[in-house]
């Protein structure tokens, strides 16, 4: 991703994102940090339908 732009093309994105979806990056946001310290457990658990 070297180039001689400063521009954070991958931010404005998200950012773009984040305001059009507010509600839904900030559910997939907090499901990530949730599950997080829970990866070797996934195994044991039947994933429940979203």
């Amino acid at each position: 991703d070297k180039h001689d732009c400063n521009f954070d093309y991958k931010e404005l994105g998200a950012e773009e994102i984040r305001k059009s979806n507010p509600v839904i990056v900030a559910k997939k946001e907090k499901q990530a940090r949730r599950r997080a310290p829970l990866k070797h457990q996934t195994r044991h658990h039947h994933h429940q339908p979203l």
